[in-house]
């Protein structure tokens, strides 16, 4: 059972806050080495699987600049670190693998979903960004795999094309369907399944305060709260015949009067 004297959900954002700064270090020390050299791009492949993993290889563009032993090895490390941090969890059991691409002269970084999408749909990877950011959203809350049952099934399929709109135009002029993205990002992110919102939902813990529902008692005959529920009361009693703008103007000339 949950311990309910530990807040985890303080330790998650405030481990997630420790990386982001520890990786915004690492991010600008790597650019300014990266940019000496004359590297415009950095492409890192990693997996993990078995609870474990690694970066398999670092490319750069030019192709003919050479990264030392030492400065591959720390590209390779920030690269892992990042992927961890905007998927954790992926390496666990069956794993999963990715890329980072890194445009240097713009310090924009793009992870494997939005790579994938490109490689399937055509066009660049920014072009799908914005959905798989979208996908990813709670793990601003919670930086722990779980965060994808808000979105990672069926249900949020159909919410992301209320958002985004039933297709998108990418880069190369190709219409593609917002589902088609949203389904590839699921299915990589939960070992090729696609699941519903119940299947999420069933492996909730119960805890007491979940099912703690009541309701708040109101002593009195007077309403509160809304004033449309006040004027609704009065009209049904026969206290008034104003419409609600005029009952309200008259309520408050009244409150000024007895002040």
């Amino acid at each position: 059972m949950t311990n309910p004297q530990i807040d985890y959900a303080a330790m998650a954002a405030q481990w997630r806050a420790e990386r982001e700064t520890t990786l915004k270090a690492s991010r600008g020390e790597l650019l300014t080495q990266l940019r000496a050299l004359g590297i415009s791009e950095v492409t890192a492949e990693y997996e993990g699987y078995g609870d474990s993993g690694n970066v398999e290889d670092v490319t750069v563009q030019p192709a003919e600049v050479k990264l030392s032993e030492a400065l591959a090895t720390e590209v390779g490390d920030f690269a892992w670190s990042l992927a961890y941090h905007h998927h954790p969890g992926f390496e666990n059991n069956e794993g999963g693998y990715g890329s980072l691409t890194w445009d240097i002269a713009a310090d924009s970084i793009t992870l494997d979903h939005a790579e994938s999408s490109a490689r399937k749909f055509g066009g660049v990877p920014s072009d799908y960004q914005a959905v798989h950011d979208w996908f990813d959203a709670s793990k601003e809350h919670l930086a722990l795999f779980t965060h994808r049952a808000l979105r990672h099934h069926t249900q949020g399929l159909f919410d992301a094309e209320r958002v985004f709109g039933l297709t998108l135009t990418n880069s190369a002029g190709r219409d593609i369907p917002v589902r088609w993205i949203g389904e590839q990002h699921i299915r990589e992110d939960c070992q090729g399944r696609i699941p519903s919102m119940a299947d999420w939902l069933r492996r909730i813990q119960p805890e007491p305060w979940m099912a703690n529902g009541h309701s708040d008692r109101h002593v009195g005959s007077e309403p509160c709260g809304d004033p449309r529920v006040a004027w609704a009361y009065e009209v049904a009693a026969g206290r008034t015949v104003l419409g609600l703008k005029d009952w309200m103007a008259a309520r408050a000339t009244q409150a000024m009067q007895g002040a």
